[in-house]
């Protein structure tokens, strides 16, 4: 029913009902970190309740956005911009990939009604939700490696992030615990070969990449456990990790959290480099949304990730 764009409670309608059969009912953001941090979590009880708060941060700070920069539409042909006041999200949290391995994210399902300022409801603007969706994974990212607290807690535990944003010394073990990355992987380099074979050795178009990389990740996809027991998985876990480095049962040391200050960053090449970023990664022409993502995700890497710039 809500879903359906009706009050939860009292099964009222919220404004109109115009769904096609491939309209769209939710629009997902996804909480997505580097899996170190979740093996980190799994070491350290602290370092399990500072990331979860960081999670809480993160998912405050992306409804806060939703609220202020989406929008409805009224008026002939939607030309009229409504700002809106209310929106509504169901927040599902995950502690671990369909493989079982240790990969803690969260999904954030917006219904696309939404509450305009003039107080009726309406759909959300899904064009400015799509645009606004790459500067919400990069707020995401830059985030999740200057977040303060979180960058004090892991030096606390003589952790820090590298310019990848892993925690350094879990780096190593992400890759044996990335079941589910590695078996995509492997059946994208098998798709890539048959159609390569079946095409005279030619390479495969973005487009036909963008169909190969659905395939591979839908091909033998596990299925979620129906019933899992959650210490006996986080024993599991440990042991495996004790297995690939038994360095990382015992505690370490603190480190020195360093930052480097606004001013002894060079703003001009940030911006030159957010230029190149947005067209590199978006390979069209940059608009205002796809350079302030870039932006955003070039920002950690102009600095030692260990405290990240002082903003």
């Amino acid at each position: 029913m809500w879903l359906t764009g009706h009050d939860p409670v009292t099964g009222e309608k919220r404004g109109s009902q115009r769904l096609s059969a491939d309209a769209d009912l939710l629009l997902d953001a996804t909480l997505n970190h580097p899996k170190s941090y979740s093996i980190a979590a799994l070491l350290h009880p602290e370092l399990a309740s500072e990331f979860e708060s960081l999670q809480n941060r993160l998912r405050d700070q992306i409804l806060t956005t939703w609220l202020n920069e989406l929008n409805a539409r009224r008026g002939h042909g939607g030309l009229i911009r409504e700002d809106i006041t209310r929106i509504e999200v169901v927040e599902l949290d995950h502690r671990r990939s369909r493989a079982l391995d240790p990969h803690a994210h969260r999904h954030l399902w917006l219904n696309v009604k939404v509450l305009g300022a003039d107080g009726k409801w309406s759909n959300v603007d899904s064009r400015v939700a799509m645009k606004l969706h790459t500067v919400i994974n990069a707020e995401g990212d830059l985030a999740a490696r200057t977040d303060p607290q979180w960058l004090a807690a892991l030096a606390r535990h003589g952790f820090m992030l590298d310019g990848d944003g892993e925690v350094a010394e879990l780096a190593r073990v992400v890759r044996p615990l990335s079941r589910r990355s590695a078996q995509i992987e492997a059946n994208r380099a098998q798709l890539i070969a048959e159609w390569s074979a079946e095409h005279d050795g030619t390479s495969p178009s973005n487009r036909i990449l963008t169909q190969i990389d659905r395939r591979a990740w839908a091909m033998s996809r596990p299925n979620k456990p129906a019933h899992l027991d959650e210490l006996s998985w986080e024993a599991t876990v440990r042991g495996e990790l004790a297995s690939l480095d038994a360095r990382l049962a015992v505690d370490r040391a603190p480190v020195p959290l360093v930052s480097t200050p606004l001013h002894a960053l060079d703003l001009d090449l940030l911006a030159q480099d957010a230029m190149r970023a947005a067209h590199a990664e978006l390979r069209r022409a940059a608009r205002e949304r796809d350079v302030q993502a870039s932006a955003q995700w070039i920002t950690p890497s102009a600095s030692p990730s260990r405290g990240g710039p002082s903003l």
